[in-house]
């Protein structure tokens, strides 16, 4: 129910939309306080979730 860190890039984001939302806050916390890579992001997603919505 909270915003994102300002300090999270579009990149990231991208790659954070197949985090599961179990994982979703904790992975965002760490993408904004270790800069992670949005690869490095896509290999911390331990419950992969499809973007299904993608237009």
């Amino acid at each position: 129910g909270r915003t994102l860190d300002a300090r999270i890039k579009l990149a990231q984001i991208i790659a954070l939309r197949n985090a599961g939302d179990d994982e979703f806050p904790a992975l965002c916390e760490r993408a904004a306080s270790e800069g992670l890579k949005p690869a490095d992001i896509h290999a911390a997603i331990k419950d992969w979730r499809a973007d299904t919505m993608r237009i």
